[in-house]
């Protein structure tokens, strides 16, 4: 069987991640025939076939950057490595996010008799404020990546405190497993969730009759809970940019992603069941009731699903990284 994961194979692939399919084709070709003759050409002058392909593809240099050239494209804030990619993700996350985002307001504003034009107006802003958000938070994270591992290469005659790009930095085709959208998309959830949090204690949708914003989650829980929340968020995603890089799960990386998950999954369960989290006067104000006649029945019930959340989660974790091991192996 052919290996389809030899440096030249690696070599297209990263080039041709960023190109749109109907031009990826002729790419290719283009490519593969010219790093053809560049090593036949070698090898004929007395090198060996490994060190002749080497040798070639590291003189085509970062593949992003051959790309860009090859298509004749400009790069400015998002050059070609990650243009396209962060285009599809930012379709899809305002696909998603604004109408569930607009959905939920709506019904809060519903239920707090807010008069039909006021909840328009609110509306309207809801969309605005949460687009702009998911357009510079994503932005943001593509362009950290861009400055800091795709635009690595150096050109002839730069400064040697530049990172070079090198071979080794391909991944895996056969092997890469955690795509770019996977990890941008967590990263830009993440910062929602975070801002959420604190927006919900600085502003809030619901006010008391002071006009004073009434949190969700419980004031005291600022003292240590939310910012240990914060770090257990930041490691999350510390391991979600280690699994990106490395391009497939790995033991280690899924056994931090098991023990975050479960430290994330005892200390919500015990504040909820203790009644520690949730800020009862938020219902209160909404003449809310709970439906079983208890909020602790509630709190149970919600225990419940998370539990049954978390362990889908680790379980899904744990069978993938098993069935990529195997296909390694």
């Amino acid at each position: 069987m052919t290996d389809r994961n030899t440096l030249t194979d690696r070599y297209i692939a990263a080039a041709l991640h960023a190109v749109p399919a109907a031009e990826r084709d002729d790419l290719e070709r283009e490519l593969r025939a010219s790093i053809a003759d560049a090593v036949d050409g070698r090898v004929e002058a007395g090198e060996t076939p490994q060190a002749a392909e080497r040798a070639t593809l590291e003189d085509l240099g970062d593949p992003a950057h051959l790309a860009a050239r090859y298509l004749d494209r400009p790069t400015f804030l998002l050059g070609p490595a990650y243009y396209f990619t962060w285009l599809r993700l930012l379709k899809m996350l305002l696909g998603i996010v604004l109408p569930i985002a607009t959905t939920v307001i709506v019904a809060i504003d519903l239920l707090d008799g807010t008069p039909p034009q006021r909840i328009v107006g609110t509306i309207v802003t809801t969309v605005l404020t949460i687009g702009v958000h998911l357009t510079f938070w994503t932005t943001l994270v593509f362009v950290v990546l861009e400055r800091s591992g795709a635009k690595t290469a150096r050109p002839g005659g730069a400064g040697k405190d530049l990172r070079s790009w090198s071979l080794d930095m391909l991944p895996d085709v056969a092997r890469r497993t955690t795509g770019l959208v996977e990890l941008v998309g967590f990263v830009v959830v993440t910062i929602l969730f975070v801002f959420g949090v604190i927006w919900q204690q600085q502003v809030g949708f619901v006010r008391d009759a002071a006009g004073d914003p009434v949190p969700f989650l419980r004031p005291e829980l600022w003292r240590f809970w939310i910012p240990a929340l914060f770090v257990l968020l930041a490691a999350a995603v510390a391991g979600a940019v280690a699994r990106y890089r490395t391009g497939h799960r790995t033991g280690t990386l899924v056994l931090a992603s098991v023990a975050l998950n479960l430290v994330g999954w005892a200390a919500t369960t015990t504040l909820l069941l203790r009644g520690e989290l949730i800020d009862t006067r938020f219902f209160a104000e909404l003449d809310l009731t709970p439906l079983s006649g208890s909020w602790t029945t509630t709190y149970q019930g919600v225990a419940v699903a998370i539990a049954l959340s978390v362990l889908w989660t680790i379980g899904d974790d744990v069978v993938k990284w098993r069935r990529e091991a195997r296909t390694a192996g």
